[in-house]
């Protein structure tokens, strides 16, 4: 598991490089999106996991 997150962490990390320090406008657009739909599946997995918490307790 650990090694799994790790390597996640790291792709994520050399997306936001792209996204702030290439030169190409389209790749920082395009890595900006894939940061932006991480954000937003990493919430609504937070969103699912808190509505759980409160459906069982």
């Amino acid at each position: 598991w650990a090694l799994r997150q790790i390597g996640w962490w790291q792709l994520i990390n050399e997306v936001g490089r792209l996204a702030k320090e290439d030169p190409n406008l389209r790749v920082r657009r395009y890595a900006m999106g894939v940061l932006r739909n991480v954000a937003e599946v990493m919430q609504a997995r937070k969103d699912a996991g808190a509505m759980a918490v409160r459906s069982a307790g």
